[in-house]
């Protein structure tokens, strides 16, 4: 009798320890990444880069952000029947994952949208010799409004 008590306390305390040790995972964050915990579907933390522990049970991991990224600008826009293509690189910088996340599903779409719809929106009444006439200076014009709607997502655009 006093041998089958040891053998379910044995048992009781391996099943405690592996339960205990599946609860825990250890996650290790890249350099350049910050990843975003959710904890039953909210938010509740950023990883930075290094190791980290998290409940499995609990929480997920969300989001894998790359904080530094190139950002491709490529869009095009009819004047008068004429395409002028507005195309580039920038660097993408994430200050705020979490507004670069949480405000919106995809942040390079929605910085292009923005930016595809400032051009149409300014070059409207222009004709076609003059946009590319003034392709240089709608171009600066332009990075200044994206840097400014970036930083409403939590990002910073630089060339």
């Amino acid at each position: 009798m006093f041998g089958l008590t040891w053998n379910a306390l044995t048992i009781f305390l391996s099943l405690l320890i592996l339960f205990v040790i599946g609860s825990i995972y250890v996650v290790r964050v890249p350099r350049g990444k910050v990843y975003l915990v959710e904890r039953f579907g909210q938010y509740h933390r950023t990883l930075a880069p290094g190791f980290a522990v998290i409940a499995p049970m609990t929480n997920r991991i969300a989001h894998k952000v790359d904080v530094e990224r190139q950002y491709w600008i490529d869009f095009e826009i009819d004047c008068g029947g004429t395409k002028v293509v507005f195309d580039g690189i920038g660097d993408l910088t994430i200050t705020d994952p979490v507004k670069a996340c949480y405000s919106v599903a995809n942040l390079d779409e929605a910085l292009n949208a923005f930016l595809e719809e400032w051009a149409k929106s300014g070059t409207r009444k222009m004709k076609a010799r003059d946009v590319v006439a003034d392709k240089a200076r709608i171009e600066r014009e332009g990075l200044r409004a994206l840097q400014k709607a970036a930083r409403a997502y939590g990002a910073e655009v630089k060339t």
